[in-house]
């Protein structure tokens, strides 16, 4: 029989799961935690307010595409980590926020800093739970990291009161392995949630309408935002010429210096990315929400335009825009579906795989010099500007540069931004070229992010 208490079966557990870094800020109600945490090999992170706790671990998450962890004591220290667990909702990052409660017995008696954590988190988390018995940490917590990163990514809260920390109890085992690698397992095989016998007749409408199209717009957002979907989605373009547009969240997806990424679309976006999607005859969009910000008035949001959607969340097909086609599934599931598609269609024509079917090269050239003169003037120097500024624009879009000749590698620099303008000059201008390299409050559009 293993004894042990509830502090130590969480710590434990957070070890096996692979966490190396935490970071929050003790109290009363979590000190049992932070006394087994100092036993650990797990790093500490001291903030001075939790919300900044919650960001870090979003830094981990977002960069990693991994769940991260933070802390928090009851009453205050958990409400201020609000406002970061409902960022991580938003922009849909795996994050597991642990916090303190005070004693069960205390529980709905105002006592000194009591909060209903559960009850306040459980509208911004993907899921949230109230641990009553020290036994239930040997399947949260596994449940926890499994839930963050299956399906649509997400934060997941565990409240535990400060009895159930101390508490020391008796069982037979650890998980299993298999059970503590869940979290990774879903993390690399998320399934199709469209049903199986759907998924050829789906593809084959959709490159039905690809090749169809001779101005093809692919609209990229934050549910492609990982090294994998990069690659698929990359290849794909290898076999397919479509213009390319991202969301907010999807910077990095297709490298910016790719003949066929036009940047980011909506109020903020290029002009060139925006004219794009007016014209388009065909749009593909991939892991976006058709959020306000991006389409603007939405009855003159690409109005000649044929949808195909793919995204894991099938809450957000049809929720905005209907679609001719829609998978539901992970974007490194169906675009090699897509690309083997084509590639059959084409070698069937011709006996050739790797010809791209059909050159849309005209619609590149066309947005592609559209892009170069509106770009030219917006890094260019205004009249009656002092020649002794700094333009902005083309400060941000030089630092890779700056950062080579100072002998740095601009591939390993991770980009962060608060929020307001120099966060949309850094997403229009900053060259990102691959995924998890810029990272940014979205959705929820939270100041106080970037630091």
């Amino acid at each position: 029989m293993i004894k042990a208490t509830g502090s130590q079966i969480i710590i434990k557990l957070l070890e096996a799961e692979g966490i190396k870094t935490v970071a929050g800020i003790p109290g009363g109600s979590i000190l049992p935690l932070y006394d087994e945490l100092n036993r650990s090999s797990i790093k500490h992170v001291l903030v001075r307010q939790e919300q900044a706790a919650g960001f870090i671990a979003q830094g981990m998450s977002r960069s990693s595409g991994k769940p991260a962890v933070c802390m928090a004591t009851s009453g205050p220290g958990a409400m201020n980590l609000l406002t970061a667990i409902a960022d991580a909702r938003c922009d849909s990052v795996p994050i597991i926020a642990i916090t303190g409660q005070v004693n069960s017995s205390l529980i709905g008696t105002d006592a000194f800093q009591e909060a209903d954590t559960f009850g306040l988190s459980f509208p911004i988390t993907k899921h949230s739970m109230m641990i009553k018995d020290p036994l239930e940490l040997l399947t949260a917590i596994p449940k926890a990291f499994s839930i963050a990163v299956s399906g649509r990514p997400g934060p997941v809260l565990i409240d535990i009161p400060r009895d159930v920390q101390t508490a020391t109890v008796t069982f037979d085992k650890w998980p299993s392995a298999k059970a503590l690698s869940s979290a990774a397992d879903t993390l690399t095989a998320r399934r199709f949630v469209t049903p199986q016998k759907q998924i050829g007749p789906i593809i084959s409408g959709m490159v039905d309408a690809l090749l169809k199209s001779s101005k093809p717009v692919l609209f990229l957002g934050g549910g492609c935002n990982s090294q994998k979907a990069s690659e698929e989605i990359n290849k794909f373009l290898g076999f397919y010429d479509a213009a390319v547009v991202t969301s907010l969240m999807g910077i990095g997806i297709v490298p910016r210096s790719s003949r066929n990424n036009f940047g980011m679309v909506g109020m903020h976006g290029s002009f060139a990315a925006n004219k794009a999607m007016h014209d388009a005859d065909l749009v593909l969009a991939s892991g976006v929400r058709f959020d306000d910000r991006a389409t603007g008035l939405i009855s003159k949001f690409c109005p000649n335009a044929t949808i195909l959607h793919i995204d894991i969340d099938a809450a957000e097909i049809n929720k905005i825009l209907p679609s001719s086609f829609s998978l539901v599934c992970e974007a490194e599931k169906a675009f090699p579906l897509l690309t083997k598609e084509l590639s059959s269609r084409k070698q069937k024509a011709t006996g050739s795989k790797s010809a791209k079917p059909g050159s849309r090269s005209a619609w590149i050239k066309e947005l592609a010099k559209v892009y170069d003169e509106t770009e030219s003037v917006e890094l260019g120097r205004s009249k009656g500007i002092p020649k002794e500024s700094v333009n902005p624009r083309a400060f941000i879009r030089d630092i890779p540069e700056a950062a080579k000749k100072a002998g740095l590698d601009a591939g390993d620099i991770i980009v962060t931004t608060d929020v307001g303008q120099h966060q949309m000059w850094s997403a229009q201008y900053y060259p990102v070229e691959k995924p998890r390299q810029f990272l940014t409050s979205g959705s929820l559009g939270t100041m106080g992010f970037g630091l």
